[in-house]
């Protein structure tokens, strides 16, 4: 309605996504002006791959048709030369034949550049497409040769780029990576899929030792799926890792290509339950909801180290889709403290504590703190039970209806919110079992987004730490509602 000039900024990495593809193919033949920067940098977190990846770096790396372009006898009438050489040898035709106007390549890093050529096709009435050529970490040494390390990191040393922070323990991703390795060893079936996460997801080692047997398919979860479901149907043994937050992306596959033909597509779920610092858009608290929905899924969540060797193991023999769901988060191991553990199988809790005043049914990671609440709630006289769910689907009824006899009082906690993850489901079987739903509370995020934070002020703000768990327990003993 007033005389505003549109420009959309998009990264090469993001241009492979499906949604950037029908972008460009509806806008391309819109009449008006849209100003398309395209920052070509050949990363998205990992190295771009693919057929635009191989095309942009064709683009980047003609110097001579950057030499005939800027020549003084192009401007003197030889255009067609420029249009010719362009259309043999350049895949600025992917552009142009979608309607855009092509510019480029320009130096991200030339101000003065960049800005010239903003005012030379700013007025354009018609799509454009500028290709800005950067370098991912520019102006730190560290960063340029290591850029998707330095994607996203805690604080750090600058004169070396060592964490501030020190790693005491492996994390869910190390183990998931370490683990894939040894199975894949022994099973020439098994094969890794990603989607630009290579590093992020632990697959990096798996990738140098298997190159045949590991894909990064780029920011395309939902080719990353179909894929998994394609191989699966053929034998193979794919595991998908992608972050919980962009699995989203890909439900209609999980629904369709995995999960009507019950194809064994095993999804390694990292970055669930709540994250530290990247804020609401990578908070992992809907995928229980989303995976459980669909009725032939398996949906496991460990309560620890220990827990997670045996899922991924499990896994290995599954005979339809199963998922395993973790945080970004050291795995502790919690051996110490449970003792003998019952078998992993599908479907099965496990019973770690005994206790008859109320029970703390956790599901994930969030175990530990159920453990310590028991501590602190111990000193006062409260008998408390701890059940570890382990499965989201198949749900354990046996265990809850168990648990439903013996104890007063049953408390959930679960990093989902309260619409997506397993309070309802364990409710309505503790309530058939002759619970009163009054006795029946609930720890975990509400039905919002979670703000940006650190992991553990996270699990603190929604009473899934130790302290807020023993609060929540007495409130439900006392008669307030636990909710």
């Amino acid at each position: 309605g007033g005389h505003q000039r549109v420009v959309a900024v998009i990264g090469d990495g993001a241009l492979s996504g499906g949604m950037a593809l029908e972008a460009l193919n509806n806008l391309g033949r819109a009449h008006g002006q849209c100003l398309v920067i395209l920052n070509d940098n050949a990363m998205s977190i990992s190295r771009s791959v693919g057929g635009l990846a191989w095309a942009l770096n064709r683009l980047r790396t003609r110097t001579w048709y950057l030499r005939v372009r800027e020549s003084p006898l192009v401007g003197r009438g030889l255009r067609w030369l420029r249009t010719l050489l362009k259309r043999l040898y350049l895949p600025t035709i992917f552009f142009e034949e979608l309607g855009f106007r092509y510019f480029g390549v320009v130096d991200g890093h030339d101000i003065g550049k960049l800005i010239e050529a903003i005012d030379m096709v700013k007025d354009i009435q018609q799509p454009v497409v500028l290709q800005v050529v950067t370098v991912k970490g520019k102006g730190y040494e560290l960063a340029e040769r290591q850029p998707a390390h330095f994607h996203g990191v805690a604080p750090f040393l600058i004169e070396n780029g060592l964490s501030k922070e020190e790693k005491s323990m492996p994390t869910y991703s190390d183990i998931f990576g370490e683990t894939l390795i040894r199975l894949a060893e022994t099973d020439q079936r098994i094969v890794a899929i990603t989607a630009a996460m290579m590093d992020g997801t632990g697959l990096a080692e798996f990738a140098r030792r298997f190159p045949d047997r590991c894909y990064d398919v780029g920011i395309a979860e939902q080719h990353a799926v179909g894929m998994a479901a394609s191989l699966a149907s053929r034998g193979y043994k794919p595991y998908v890792a992608v972050y919980s937050t962009f699995l989203q992306r890909a439900y209609d596959q999980i629904v369709n290509d995995v999960g009507i033909g019950n194809l064994p597509v095993r999804f390694a779920v990292d970055r669930a339950g709540l994250v530290s610092d990247d804020g609401p858009t990578h908070q992992g608290v809907f995928d229980v909801g989303f995976l459980k929905s669909v009725p032939s899924m398996t949906v496991c969540s460990p309560g620890d180290h220990r827990d997670f060797l045996r899922m991924l193991e499990l896994s290995v023999a599954a005979t339809g889709p199963f998922a395993i769901r973790y945080p970004k988060d050291v795995a502790y191991d919690l051996s110490e403290q449970i003792g003998e553990r019952p078998p992993m199988i599908a479907g099965t809790g496990a019973l770690v504590a005994e206790g008859s005043d109320v029970a703390i049914v956790s599901l994930g990671p969030v175990l530990r703190s159920a453990l310590e609440a028991r501590k602190i709630l111990a000193g006062d006289g409260v008998q408390v039970c701890v059940a570890d769910l382990r499965f989201a689907q198949p749900l354990d009824t046996r265990l809850l209806t168990r648990l439903a006899a013996t104890c007063q009082a049953v408390l959930v906690a679960e990093e989902t919110t309260r619409s997506t993850g397993v309070y309802d489901a364990v409710a309505e079987v503790l309530v058939r079992s002759g619970m009163n739903i009054a006795r029946i509370g609930r720890c975990g995020v509400p039905d919002a987004f979670p703000v940006q934070d650190k992991r553990a002020h996270l699990l603190s703000s929604y009473q899934l730490d130790a302290q807020g768990l023993a609060l929540a327990a007495r409130a439900l003993l006392a008669g307030t509602d636990g909710r």
